[in-house]
Formats: structure tokens, C-alpha cells, sequence
């Protein structure tokens, strides 16, 4: 009866967060590997079945955290719950590293998971949370920075959720907030770990962008929050084409 499905939920709950914790021990990995080699991680990544391989991950966390990510109302998140949001924040920091200063990284952004929308898109529509409270934002904004910077079909599929004034915004808070002299560690190790996380995270804006892009960053957003007159008349429909075996589309 009632018990018997609880144990059920309790054993299913419980391999689910060694599962997500495994997971999230390997992206930290790649992630600390992008603070000692970032193009190496780019190129590595960006290589034939890697690149799918890991926008298949991105896109199963994002359809995870749609379906699983809510906490119940008034009660205690569950340890699966909470690892499964902080494996989400994870790949964002991944993302922003993999895509910053590469169109062919970030063009997974606006790759199709079968019927679902861009990761851009899904990134949109993450919770209001992510663009209000300054913790959750520095989590989110900095990659989308990164991964329309000087991409003008990324950012106008972007442009299609979000206007990128919020990017604007964001970027002149960072400057007025006095950028570092030296962008720090986007993942630092721990000494002598006993248990994971083997590596503490830093979301900053500074440990995905470099401080001496800001200033190109913000004018390039400032331009793109400002459609020319050319751009304001007739919609193009959205083109979409097969990509590689898998049955993957991509918007343009």
C-alpha cells in the first residue's frame, strides 16, 4: 500500500541523487579543466560527438529541472531537488566557458531537442527568480553574455524572450560594481576534500568574461537592444535544417 510506494519513491529519490551527483562531479571537472586550458576545453568539447554529447546533457537538465526543480510548497527540498538546481547552475558556468569567443560552440545554443525548444529559448524561460534575485542572476546572465557575444543569429533568437537591454543593464552593474584586476577561478579545488563537491564555484560575471571584454560586450548589446530601422518591418520566418544523424534542427 502506502508505505510499500513510499519506500519505492525513497529508493527511486535515492539513486537519482547519486546519479546527479556523479554527474555533477564530471562537469566540475570540465569546468575546472576550462580555468587551466579554456581553449582546450573549447576545442576538445567542440569536436564532432562531444559537442552533441554535451548539448544532450544540457538539454536533459533543463528538462529535469522543468519537471523535477520545484520544490513542494512549504516544505523541505528534497536532497535530489536541490542537487538536480545546483547540477543546472553547473552546466550554465560550463556553457559560458564552452561558447565565450566560439560561433560553432555556441551554435548548440540554438539547436532543436526533438520537439523542444532552443537551449536558448528554454534558457529564457528559466524562472522569474533568475533575472531578479542577484545571486541567481550572476548564475544565468553571464552565460547568455558569453554565448550571443558577437552572434547575431543567437542573439536574435534570444531577442525573441528576452530583450538584451537586460543584458545591458547587467553588464553596466558589473562596471559600476568595479570589475577585479585578475578574473578569478571559475572553479577553485578544495583541499583534502572528504566528500563532493571536490570544487568550489565562482559565478561571478568576471570568471566567464574577462574584464577587458566588458567594455566590447556592453557595446555590442547596446547595439543589439536597438534593432536598425532595416530590421523593424517584414518577420523573416524561422528557417530550421537537419543536423548531423541525430534528427537535431537548428534554428537560424
Amino acid at each position: 500500500g502506502k508505505t510499500q510506494s513510499d519506500g519505492g519513491r525513497h529508493i527511486w529519490e535515492k539513486r537519482l541523487f547519486l546519479m546527479l551527483t556523479l554527474v555533477r562531479a564530471s562537469i566540475q571537472m570540465l569546468i575546472h579543466l576550462g580555468c587551466l586550458e579554456a581553449s582546450f576545453l573549447r576545442r576538445a568539447l567542440g569536436g564532432g560527438v562531444f559537442r552533441v554529447e554535451l548539448f544532450q546533457i544540457c538539454h536533459l537538465v533543463l528538462h529535469l529541472n522543468e519537471r523535477l526543480g520545484t520544490s513542494p510548497p512549504g516544505g523541505r527540498t528534497p536532497p535530489a531537488t536541490a542537487e538536480l538546481r545546483a547540477l543546472l547552475h553547473d552546466v550554465l558556468l560550463l556553457l559560458g566557458t564552452f561558447t565565450l569567443g566560439s560561433r560553432g560552440n555556441a551554435e548548440i545554443l540554438r539547436w532543436r531537442w526533438g520537439e523542444h525548444p532552443t537551449m536558448l529559448h528554454r534558457l529564457s524561460a528559466l524562472p522569474f527568480r533568475y533575472f531578479c534575485q542577484p545571486r541567481l542572476r550572476l548564475v544565468l546572465l553571464p552565460t547568455l553574455v558569453c554565448a550571443c557575444l558577437r552572434d547575431e543569429h543567437n542573439i536574435r533568437i534570444l531577442s525573441e524572450r528576452l530583450s538584451p537591454a537586460h543584458l545591458v543593464r547587467f553588464l553596466r552593474e558589473e562596471q559600476a560594481a568595479n570589475a577585479p584586476t585578475e578574473p578569478p577561478l571559475a572553479a577553485s579545488l578544495i583541499a583534502d576534500p572528504s566528500e563532493l563537491p571536490i570544487v568550489s564555484m565562482d559565478f561571478r560575471l568576471a570568471a566567464r568574461l574577462p574584464p577587458a571584454e566588458w567594455r566590447a560586450a556592453l557595446e555590442f548589446f547596446e547595439s543589439a537592444s536597438v534593432p536598425p530601422e532595416s530590421k523593424q518591418g517584414k518577420q523573416h520566418p524561422e528557417r530550421r535544417s537537419q543536423r548531423h544523424a541525430t534528427g537535431l534542427k537548428i534554428a537560424t
